[in-house]
């Protein structure tokens, strides 16, 4: 197994905003829990996994190292050659250039069958030239692909390499949509099935921003009208049909497969040809000598941690990203707490943020003694410019706590994906009082100079930001560089984040307490609460029913609330058995559509209710789409839901007895349609 570190660069390759409007895609965001990523680890070529280890710079003597990073990883070879950039420096990328290597991926070695996939987007094609009911055997574009890219992009002798292989045209699983007669072919597209296979390093879930189906698209696709997001990665065909013949399935620019599709006349998809060669042929095995690996994205990360300082009566624990000499950069473990980036709507920076002067006022004060705060070594902090939209970041600051930016999000060396729009464990953070992952703030501005850049629950980061007092607040993650050579700290567990395994939604990464590295929350609560199909009916609980009046230590629940039970039993701290009742059923729902995809959830309050799980999915037996939100409030909204669909909504309250939920049962499911 190869080891290797790489310079990160950050892309900021403008998107064709008209392109979106184009499009009428049917978006499905992130919702069902998912299954786990496995990565296929080939021991000839294919796919992989590379270990870049940060060793620690003259810190043997505190035990700490920087994170150690593993990235899954895919062998490349050069085969055939296409137009793909300005090679005549006449300003543009077009066929009067001279044609390049075409770089491609191997998905998988069988024996002397090699399996691969363009690195890029070669070219930009509708799936279909007419706006009518096509299959992969009937639409112009594999047509074009078996005669016009194949006789522009290979030689004779490279031809000879190419198999005839038999396709498989499978029916849309999700919508029953017809894939056709099987075809033969020498160069074709992935299918909906390929493009979840592990085997071949994609996760198995289509709604999941992976960071493997990654693509950028050549100057000379980008030319032909290819739709590229921000960071420069490409919108690219699969073979598979949408929820209709008239529609074909592809994958967007943050590795999102749309398994609705599109209309197969649009414009602005890449072409991403996939074909089988023979690794016997003389070009491929000339090819196979001069292989590279390309990192495609993060598998794993280990940080070691540090305990120091105090917050809400627990000790506060950080993960080392970096260890210089005497000097470690921390980033708190968890989310401390929940605030707004700026008290009240207005044009700010990180210097002139509410936020930044709480952490290092009354958060500095608070949370760290006066021999504490004396190993704090302030810091120059620079605050860059948004890439993509250009808000200016404003001056430069001096901080003894401060947040993270942009930049810091997406270095490798401190155990993150390279990407911004992809989900990732490592970026994944719980507060402190509750085990679901939460939206946390970092210092950069937004798309404007109202908005700060924050991460998603699922590791995701919103470079477009959301409002500084934004309503429901984000979470705190402060971050420090340490004194070592002080003794106020001490070495704490390792961390490690797994991205083959924790690749779903809300899961938590392993050590500091001992939660598990490949929880499943939503399965957990579901498991632990009522069934996630249910619909409401039967007994409804109730705050007058009987219970034994507790007193002192909190109890630990010893059993689970299988959805149909009100009670648990419970131990206290002296043995003690007591009877915990779940709190009641959630009434009075509503679900109301405000503006912009904004949908504002409401309901009566619950007596005893410690807080409340919201879930809404797109259709009414939660299986679709679904996704979790939690709050202490009974008001909570919910953005960027999709217009002109129909979401479900539910709510169930929770007791938390010694740190562990006890949930009632889930309310009315609410049905809406989102018109604005």
């Amino acid at each position: 197994m190869d080891f290797c570190t790489q310079n990160i660069t950050m892309p900021k390759v403008a998107g064709k905003e008209g392109f979106m409007r184009k499009l009428q895609l049917k978006w499905k965001r992130i919702g069902a829990i998912g299954t786990a990523l496995a990565l296929a680890v080939s021991t000839l070529t294919g796919i992989g996994v590379s270990a870049a280890p940060q060793e620690a710079s003259a810190a043997t003597d505190y035990g700490l190292s920087n994170p150690r990073v593993e990235m899954q990883t895919r062998d490349v070879i050069e085969f055939g050659s296409y137009w793909q950039e300005d090679t005549n420096s006449d300003g543009a990328a077009d066929q009067k250039d001279k044609k390049t290597p075409i770089k491609w991926q191997i998905l998988k070695q069988d024996g002397d069958d090699l399996f691969l996939l363009a690195d890029q987007a070669l070219d930009c094609k509708p799936y279909n030239e007419e706006d009518t009911d096509v299959t992969w055997e009937t639409c112009t574009l594999r047509s074009w692909l078996n005669s016009d890219f194949y006789d522009a992009a290979f030689s004779d002798s490279e031809k000879a390499a190419i198999k005839q292989t038999s396709v498989s045209n499978e029916d849309n699983p999700y919508y029953g949509t017809e894939g056709g007669n099987d075809t033969t072919d020498r160069l074709f597209l992935l299918s909906l099935s390929e493009i979840v296979n592990t085997d071949y390093g994609f996760q198995s879930r289509t709604d999941f921003y992976d960071q493997a189906r990654h693509a950028k698209a050549t100057d000379y696709a980008k030319a032909q009208g290819c739709y590229t997001g921000s960071e420069g990665t490409s919108w690219w065909w699969l073979r598979s049909p949408g929820d209709d013949s008239g529609s074909a399935t592809n994958v967007n620019y943050v590795g999102y497969v749309l398994d609705y599709g599109g209309s197969v006349d649009i414009d602005g998809s890449g072409v991403r040809p996939a074909l089988h060669v023979n690794a016997a042929n003389a070009a491929i095995s000339s090819a196979l000598v001069n292989k590279t690996t390309e990192e495609v994205a993060l598998a794993k990360t280990t940080w070691d941690t540090v305990e120091f300082g105090t917050y809400n009566g627990a000790k506060i624990n950080w993960r080392v990203l970096s260890v210089d000499g005497d000097d470690a950069f921390l980033l708190a473990d968890r989310i401390l707490l929940e605030k707004e980036y700026n008290v009240g709507f207005s044009s700010v920076t990180w210097e002139t943020s509410t936020l930044r002067k709480w952490l290092n006022d009354d958060f500095y004060k608070e949370a760290f003694a006066s021999e504490e705060q004396t190993a704090i070594n302030k810091t120059t902090i620079t605050n860059e410019d948004n890439p993509f939209y250009g808000t200016a970041g404003g001056n430069n600051t001096e901080d003894s706590i401060y947040l993270l930016s942009l930049s810091d999000i997406v270095n490798k060396s401190y155990g993150f994906p390279t990407a911004y729009g992809c989900e990732s464990a490592s970026r994944q953070a719980v507060p402190t009082d509750i085990e679901d992952t939460s939206r946390w703030w970092l210092r950069s501005p937004g798309f404007g100079s109202g908005n700060a850049t924050s991460v998603g629950s699922n590791g995701y980061v919103y470079d477009d930001g959301y409002d500084v007092n934004y309503g429901s607040h984000d979470g705190v993650r402060p971050a420090l560089h340490l004194n070592l050579s002080s003794s106020v700290w001490k070495k704490g567990e390792v961390v490690t984040s797994d991205d083959k395994k924790e690749a779903i939604t809300d899961s938590l990464p392993s050590g500091n307490g001992g939660e598990s590295g490949s929880s499943n929350n939503d399965k957990q609560e579901e498991e632990s609460g009522s069934s996630g199909t249910s619909t409401n009916s039967g007994s409804q609980n109730t705050d007058n029913q009987n219970t034994n009046t507790m007193s002192g230590s909190s109890p630990a629940v010893s059993g689970t609330n299988n959805g149909s039970d009100t009670t648990a039993k419970a131990s206290t701290a002296d043995g003690t058995t007591v009877t915990v009742t779940a709190p009641a059923k959630v009434k009075s729902i509503k679900a109301t559509n405000k503006k912009k995809g904004k949908t504002v959830v409401s309901f009566k309050k619950v007596t005893g209710a410690a807080g409340y799980q919201i879930q809404y999915a797109k259709n009414k037996k939660f299986t679709k789409g679904k996704k979790s939100k939690t709050t202490k409030k009974t008001k909570y909204t919910i953005k960027k839901l999709t217009k002109k669909k129909t979401y479900y909504f539910r709510v169930r309250a929770y007791k938390l007895v010694n740190g562990t939920k006890k949930y009632g049962k889930w309310s009315a499911v609410k049905k809406l349609k989102i018109k604005k």
